[in-house]
């Protein structure tokens, strides 16, 4: 078997096809579209507010994050002794609020507000966890939501919002 090979302008045909796999396999890669932010893991939680009646636990294990959270989500809230309504919270906000405050709200579509807490914060944080004590008294049939709003002016934005259920038992107006 003989190899031959070609000549031009002092290059072989061997290291032509080289050099042409090369420039093609470079612009191929160069034209992908790169990704360097991996998947955000807490996005299924980004602008919601997880809601529960006791106190809500925070894991230290990063890959059960998620599934702890959504797992502890309880938003039906029942009175205490003294017919008042605990709310542990955490919200999870798709930005960065930048503002010094939030509010934190418990009300109706129709604005009926049960109850209102100014909240400090860091203008950068993306998360607030508290509790807020609701002590106005639920209507029946009605739906409340828990909110967290940024005030600008005379501009509410809603940062994260999630419906909760406040539960009337016998002696707070249930049946």
């Amino acid at each position: 078997m003989k190899i031959t090979s070609c000549e031009h302008n002092g290059h072989s045909e061997t290291n032509l096809n080289a050099t042409l796999f090369f420039l093609s396999a470079l612009l191929f890669f160069t034209t992908l579209p790169l990704s360097t932010e991996a998947k955000d893991p807490l996005a299924p939680l980004k602008g919601r507010i997880i809601i529960n009646p006791s106190t809500i636990y925070v894991p230290d294990n990063s890959e059960d994050f998620v599934r702890s959270m959504l797992d502890q989500h309880n938003p039906v809230i029942k009175p205490d002794f003294n017919g008042q309504y605990k709310i542990h919270y955490i919200a999870f906000f798709k930005n960065k609020p930048n503002t010094k405050k939030l509010f934190v709200i418990v009300g109706s579509k129709d604005g009926e507000v049960l109850q209102m807490a100014e909240v400090p914060i860091k203008p950068d944080q993306t998360t607030l966890q508290s509790f807020l004590i609701v002590e106005g008294k639920p209507k029946p049939g009605k739906t409340y939501k828990l909110k967290v709003l940024k005030v600008k002016g005379k501009k509410e934005k809603i940062i994260a919002e999630e419906t909760v259920h406040l539960k009337l038992v016998a002696g707070n107006g249930g049946k």
